[in-house]
């Protein structure tokens, strides 16, 4: 398998939640991500979370977002506030039949409520060129709610 480069941000902008989530699931071997990457939000997937859920998710991927693969964290807002600490260990996506970095939170600084709601995973497609799943832990609101890409700085 090679990195798929003829996948662009530009496609991915464009593609439906059917084609996103053939790519998503199809086998990449692009490196793990490392640098600053820029994230864009790509909207909703099929999921069917909670209401609450889902709201909060797509807040959250409007704010102007970054993260740093090097020292592992989300960056929020244009001061780029680091927030959201994470290890990302390469396994078995929770959502699709695939394998993929997810982020692990558990050495995160924010707050316990927060830190057990948090949950993303990311499948590198090219150098430079990830695909995104953001979702929620609660029972209540369970599931895979948005996608996102994230491109490098």
């Amino acid at each position: 398998m090679s990195a798929n480069k003829s996948i662009t941000i530009e496609h991915l902008r464009c593609a439906s939640a059917e084609r996103l989530e053939a790519i998503y699931a199809a086998p990449h071997s692009a490196p793990a991500p490392s640098g600053l990457y820029r994230c864009i939000d790509l909207g909703p997937t099929p999921a069917n979370g909670a209401r609450w859920a889902k709201l909060a998710v797509t807040l959250f991927f409007q704010l102007e977002l970054a993260i740093d693969f090097d020292r592992r964290c989300w960056l929020i807002g244009p001061c780029r506030w680091a927030t959201g600490e994470f290890s990302l260990p390469c396994q078995p996506s929770r959502w699709r039949a695939t394998e993929t970095y997810c982020f692990d939170y558990r050495e995160t600084r924010l707050p316990e409520p927060i830190r057990c709601l948090l949950y993303d995973e990311v499948k590198p497609l090219t150098e430079g060129l990830c695909l995104g799943l953001g979702g929620i832990n609660a029972d209540a609101g369970r599931g895979d709610l948005r996608y996102f890409a994230l491109v490098r700085q």
